[in-house]
Formats: structure tokens, C-alpha cells, sequence
């Protein structure tokens, strides 16, 4: 699959909004999609002109937008942890995939032979989304 095009146009915005013309160019041919904060920082910079379009616009598409990236044997898990009042696993050599930091996730996924930068990012996109299960009113407990 070819790369996003890319731009001086989109060099010049990722300046602005402090991240890489290409990163840019992913965003607008729909090969990534910005987290929250990105898109409010993208709304930030005054010359694209969106006046915090961007940002209302991702809060109204928020609950249809492809965090998942996972696997298929794995696709019903999350829905089952948002659910949950209980989580109880094993995994004896590594840290829970809900508990694991950006950092660590990005380490394990970047271990895998032929994944790509791209892949990488999607999947530890996908792994701290599923962390929003513990920043709720009432999360659950975890043993």
C-alpha cells in the first residue's frame, strides 16, 4: 500500500502544531487518525482557520472511530472489559495489557518480526484507548 502524499503545506502545519509533515499528511488521507489532544493542537494553530472544528468534530464521531486494532480472536474483549465490575488474568512474564504504559506497549509490539512503524502506532493506539475503562466513575477492580 503506497504512503500518504505529503506536502510543504503539510510541513508547514506540522511545524505548528509540533509534529511531522508526514504525521500530517497521514491524518488528512485517513491512514491515521489524530488522538483528542492532537486534534485540539492541530485546531490551535490559527491558519488552517478551523476554529475548534476539528475538535467538535472528533468529540461527535469519538465513539465511531477505529481504536480497535486488535486481533480477531480478541475483538470482543474490550466491549467485555468496559462491562466488567471484576477483572481477574495471569500473565506471569509480562504486565497486563490494560496496565501497560505507552512505552512498554510500544517495546512488545515493536518485537514483532515484519510490523510496521505504522502497525505499531495503531496497535498502541488501540491499547491505551482500552485504558479509558479504568478512568471511569466506577472501574473495575482488578486482581
Amino acid at each position: 500500500m503506497p504512503r500518504p502524499p505529503w506536502s510543504p503545506a503539510s510541513d508547514q502545519l506540522g511545524l505548528k502544531a509540533h509534529v511531522s509533515g508526514k504525521l500530517i499528511s497521514a491524518y488528512e488521507s485517513g491512514w491515521r487518525v489524530p488522538t483528542r489532544p492532537m486534534t485540539a493542537g492541530i485546531d490551535a494553530v490559527p491558519e488552517p482557520g478551523t476554529h475548534g472544528a476539528l475538535t467538535e468534530l472528533w468529540g461527535q464521531l469519538e465513539e465511531g472511530m477505529n481504536y480497535m486494532s486488535y486481533p480477531d480472536w480478541f475483538a470482543e474483549w474490550p466491549e467485555k472489559e468496559a462491562a466488567a465490575t471484576s477483572l481477574c488474568w495471569f500473565e506471569p512474564l509480562l504486565v497486563p495489557g490494560l496496565l501497560r504504559t505507552e512505552q512498554y506497549a510500544r517495546a512488545l509490539f515493536a518485537a514483532q518480526i515484519g510490523i510496521t512503524s505504522d502497525q505499531i502506532d495503531e496497535q498502541v493506539a488501540a491499547r491505551l484507548k482500552r485504558q479509558d475503562v479504568l478512568a471511569r466513575p466506577d472501574p473495575p477492580r482488578c486482581g
